[in-house]
């Protein structure tokens, strides 16, 4: 279930995406709402914090909760004030501004796998198995899930 404060977080959210990117969510269109979840789930690598939980679904990391907010009238709600003060919003926007659904979702699920590696402990190269695990996924050739790897590293949206 979200939060009461929720909406207005995403309604913050969602006013940077069109100030910075000059996207304007469409709740009509399935790749919006894809780009959205991936957008929010990524945003919490550069501190944007979010209400949402999120598990592993066919298209990546997804939030029920954060699907419940956007299909709720979002323009009724104003945006909360402090919901984008620790968001670095500028190194996000770099990272995310001329990506494409498929590296999005690819980013998403290889951020979360390494994180769920991370946290248990299994050992071994956690990158290597993450790696793995996103190819397996997403039915990606390891040289574009690299590919993304670098490109979260370099942006700082994972750790090694």
């Amino acid at each position: 279930m979200s939060s009461p404060t929720s909406p207005s977080t995403l309604r913050a959210f969602l006013d940077i995406l069109k100030d910075e990117l000059g996207w304007q969510f469409n709740l009509n269109e399935f790749d919006d709402r894809l780009r959205l979840q991936k957008f929010v789930y990524l945003a919490s690598a550069f501190g944007f914090e979010h209400p949402y939980s999120y598990g592993m679904h066919l298209r990546g990391p997804y939030s029920p909760p954060l699907a419940q907010d956007y299909y709720s009238d979002l323009s009724s709600i104003e945006p909360a004030d402090d919901a984008l003060r620790t968001f670095d919003v500028a190194n996000f926007t770099e990272l995310v501004e001329s990506r494409d659904v498929r590296w999005l979702e690819v980013a998403a699920t290889l951020r979360a796998y390494v994180i769920r590696l991370q946290r248990t402990g299994t050992g071994g190269n956690v990158i290597e198995r993450a790696i793995e695990e996103t190819m397996e996924e997403k039915d990606e050739p390891r040289r574009y899930v690299e590919q993304v790897y670098d490109d979260l590293r370099r942006a700082h949206a994972i750790s090694d």
